[in-house]
């Protein structure tokens, strides 16, 4: 049985995200898997006071057998300014929101899907969610409650938060199924995504530790190992440790993806959730249950056994937990094959601890990055396998160490399963593939959606990604980098100055990564960006900023502007140079010079590139006014001091021609009559930005006067308004808003409320 894309509408991943323990991006958690990390370390005194809480004696009341957890570190920083809220309400949120916010942002730069597109299209978004511990340490007694503290501490607002900010319209669910939560979600998705509900889904799940009262509950219940690892498939295996992390998806249709040509991370053939039903506790998990649910999903998939190659058990290291597992996979199997050993079995727990509401979209990550390397990592804490495992003479083994992945199918496509199962019986289980052999196509001669790449900056503390291939490109492309903040964005910038060598050599796309970061980023308001054709001119770019001081970034307002630095081009050879590498600078080039030959003032073109001041203002409107025609479309061109003839001839109040006879002195200023402004600029003098139509206080005095309502229409507004600003704090606050425009218009906003008529 083999998989093709017509089958029930498989769903592609096609942005990813994530946060664990030491791994801020998917690319250090990959290299930390690649490398056998593990990032287990004791809790520090900024969590819990271990010293209090931590005693070897199980029975010891109040305590922890357990102080170890897989760790994320600086859980406390949050740019609030960056999502718009305030001090106030962030120091009220679980840190669990920050860092889905935070990731959520990153996932969708990874897919290179412009948010607008997800804004105007249905899209969902499930989190699974367990962690209550900010809950806990809210409601401590010295914890004063305010206004925020619920926003800040249910459940649901994990995922309602991420619609409200991104503007999503679709469903919005946080899902609570114990450490079976993110799967679940996944699985919800899925569903929706098949019956065209919605057309793109957030998905995920979250989990921190800062609060006793988990460790010391499940220390009670036996299932944290004292000795603070998951020791999953060995004879020693006694509890599991928990871990942190945060891990998002964005999913869509795969025939969807392919038709828009996004990339795809990888395939989620089928998924299932069932729950084991009444056994000898909530918390015993059933070799049947867990039997019929994969058996289900493989069916449901249409795949044969065989051709998974891989499963991501969920695997906690319970001495009563593992075997029932590896039991029921080995039925599941047997049923339709006698093959041994082709399998591979691993669990991500042994590398980053248990993440239980976050568990299962940390394994499928970890499946993902192993696809797209082709490549299985080791399971860790394995000295001796527990030998009531039915490994021998089953279609199983374990993963213990970096080895390569194969296929041994005609498509090449590599096949795996992952199963998450919740302490309170539910029970979930996907069958994940790798991306279709076809993905991603050749690169096409034009800059536009079809070719969005990730490459997982984050918005103050980018870190590229090791990319998918493909062949080189050595056509120059716009740069675009911004962010909320000048600080932010020269931090973006440094990163890349250092990173550039690194990622330069894991890709060959530099057009790829451009065409991801002009049309499949949100452009903030601080902005800087270059026209060059790689990593090595990028780089050269990067070095003379921060060795000239120069002014480096525009700030407008929410627009995509185009600032042009003062600078100079050396020689004549610099633009012959150009003009050589590049067609669209050539058919410029030829467009300017008809102008230049038509003008009585120009003989010779040749002599123009002799003067510094005019080399340089012919090769930038050259770049410049080529960006424009292929594409680019600023709203608002800025510039200062040396570059200001290029900043109004590219807005089109002055011709080219004009302001190079002004640069060679065969022009006054005064004798260039300035058209109305084509584009949209900053005026340097008045500091604002003078649009292409302006309409002075006189016709907006006439807008506002030829406003008119009935007499009667007035007094039920004005009445209306008395009672509300009696009752209504929000009204109130909208009152006090428009007092300053009413005091424009001479009104007086306390006098109009308390008057029996309009004046």
């Amino acid at each position: 049985m083999s998989h093709t894309a017509d089958d029930d509408n498989p769903v592609a991943v096609v942005g990813m995200a994530c946060r664990f323990p030491q791994a801020r991006n998917y690319t250090q958690f990959w290299r930390n898997l690649r490398a056998g990390v593990n990032s287990i370390r004791e809790i520090p005194h900024s969590r819990w006071e271990p010293r209090r809480y931590y005693s070897e004696d199980a029975a010891e009341p109040a305590k922890s057998i357990s102080k170890w957890c897989g760790l994320l570190d600086d859980i406390d920083s949050f740019d609030a300014r960056f999502f718009g809220i305030s001090a106030r309400e962030a120091k009220s949120m679980d840190p669990q929101q920050r860092l889905l916010l935070e990731e959520t942002v990153h996932c969708i730069e990874d897919s290179g899907i412009p948010l607008a597109r997800l804004q105007t299209d249905k899209t969902g978004v499930y989190i699974g969610a367990m962690a209550m511990d900010y809950l806990l340490e809210s409601t401590a007694p010295d914890v004063a409650t305010d206004s925020y503290a619920c926003l800040g501490n249910y459940d649901c607002i994990l995922a309602n938060r991420l619609s409200h900010y991104f503007g999503f319209y679709g469903p919005s669910l946080s899902v609570g199924a114990a450490c079976a939560s993110s799967l679940v979600s996944i699985e919800q998705a899925r569903l929706a995504l098949q019956t065209g509900r919605i057309d793109y889904a957030v998905v995920g799940g979250v989990s921190l530790n800062y609060h006793p009262w988990k460790y010391i509950a499940f220390s009670k219940s036996r299932m944290l190992s004292p000795e603070g690892q998951c020791k999953t498939f060995d004879l020693n295996a006694d509890g599991y440790v928990p871990g942190e992390g945060v891990g998002v998806l964005l999913l869509q249709g795969l025939e969807a993806a392919r038709r828009e040509n996004n990339h795809i991370h990888g395939v989620i053939l089928a998924a299932a959730v069932e729950h084991g039903g009444k056994g000898d506790s909530i918390t015993s998990p059933s070799v049947e249950s867990q039997q019929r649910l994969i058996s289900g999903t493989l069916r449901s998939a249409d795949i044969d056994p065989e051709a998974i190659t891989y499963v991501e058990a969920h695997g906690t290291g319970t001495s009563l937990g593992d075997p029932i597992e590896m039991t029921a996979l080995n039925r599941t199997f047997k049923q339709w094959t006698d093959k041994q050993n082709y399998c591979y079995l691993g669990s991500v727990k042994t590398n980053i601890g248990h993440l239980e509401a976050a568990a299962g979209v940390a394994g499928l990550i970890k499946v993902l990055l192993m696809m797209q390397h082709r490549r299985i990592v080791p399971t860790l804490n394995i000295s001796r396998i527990n030998p009531i495992l039915p490994l021998e003479n089953s279609p199983f083994r374990l993963a213990s160490r970096c080895e390569p992945w194969h296929s041994d199918d005609d498509d090449g496509c590599l096949r795996a399963g992952v199963s998450s199962f919740g302490f309170g019986g539910t029970i979930a289980h996907c069958v994940v593939q790798s991306p279709p052999a076809t993905h991603p196509p050749a690169p096409s001669t034009e800059l536009d959606l079809a070719e969005p790449h990730p490459t997982e900056l984050y918005p103050t503390e980018p870190y590229p990604t090791e990319p998918y291939p493909t062949e080189p490109d050595p056509t120059p492309y716009p740069f675009m980098l911004s962010a909320k903040s000048a600080a932010s964005l020269r931090k973006i910038l440094e990163r890349w100055a250092d990173t550039g060598d690194e990622y330069a050599v894991a890709t060959a796309s530099w057009r790829a990564v451009c065409a991801t970061l002009a049309t499949g980023r949100q452009h903030h308001t601080c902005r800087w960006g270059c026209y060059v054709d790689g990593f090595a001119g990028l780089k050269a770019n990067l070095e003379k900023l921060f060795a000239t001081g120069e002014p480096w970034a525009t700030q407008v307002a929410d627009t995509w502007g185009l600032y042009i630095a003062p600078g100079e081009w050396d020689t004549s050879r610099d633009i012959a140079d150009r003009l050589q590498r590049d067609a669209g600078l050539q058919q410029s080039w030829q467009q300017l010079a008809q102008q230049l030959a038509a003008s009585p003032w120009f003989e010779a073109t040749d002599q123009l590139f002799a003067n510094s001041r005019v080399r340089t203002f012919i090769i930038n409107y050259l770049y410049l006014s080529t960006l424009m025609e292929r594409g680019f479309s600023p709203q608002v061109i800025a510039g200062g001091g040396a570059s200001l003839w290029e900043v109004i001839t590219l807005a089109g109040l002055v011709k080219p021609i004009d302001a190079l006879a002004v640069l060679l002195g065969y022009k006054a200023v005064d004798a260039i009559r300035p058209e109305a402004p084509l584009r949209p600029f900053h005026d340097p003098v008045s500091g604002t930005i003078v649009p292409t139509q302006r309409f002075d206080e006189t016709y907006l005095n006439a807008l506002f006067d030829g406003l008119s309502l009935a007499d009667d229409a007035w007094d039920t507004y004005l009445e209306e308004a008395r009672e509300l600003q009696k009752v209504q704090y929000t009204f109130k606050s909208f009152l006090n808003e428009w007092r300053g425009a009413l005091n424009t218009r001479a009104i007086d906003l306390e006098a109009l409320l308390e008057a029996d008529a309009l004046p």
